[in-house]
């Protein structure tokens, strides 16, 4: 059984790692890790990294976004949600695995 849900953003040209690494170290933990994107089908990072969303921004309720690029990738969304705390993450752009 899963910790609990996280929703991570992807859009085009994302960065890498800061989806990779954060999302494979969540999961280690025990959470499921859920892709949201703009509305393609798959997303090439800045290195060619390919990632297929699990859905879009709207296809998920959240109670609020991390991320340096979280108010910019909302507006493209038509989409909002307050800022949250991860608790145990110092990163200031949010990216970091839970008790890391």
């Amino acid at each position: 059984m899963a910790n609990g849900t996280v929703l991570m953003l992807v859009g085009p040209e994302y960065e890498d790692l800061e989806v990779w690494y954060p999302k494979l170290r969540l999961e280690e933990a025990g959470y499921e890790v859920k892709l949201a994107g703009l509305g393609e089908r798959e997303y090439r990072g800045k290195h060619g990294y390919p990632c297929k969303p699990d859905g879009t921004v709207r296809d998920f309720p959240a109670a609020g976004l991390v991320g340096s690029a979280s108010a910019r990738f909302t507006r493209q969304a038509s989409w909002s949600a307050p800022s949250v705390t991860v608790p145990g993450c110092s990163s200031p752009r949010g990216s970091c695995a839970a008790g890391a």
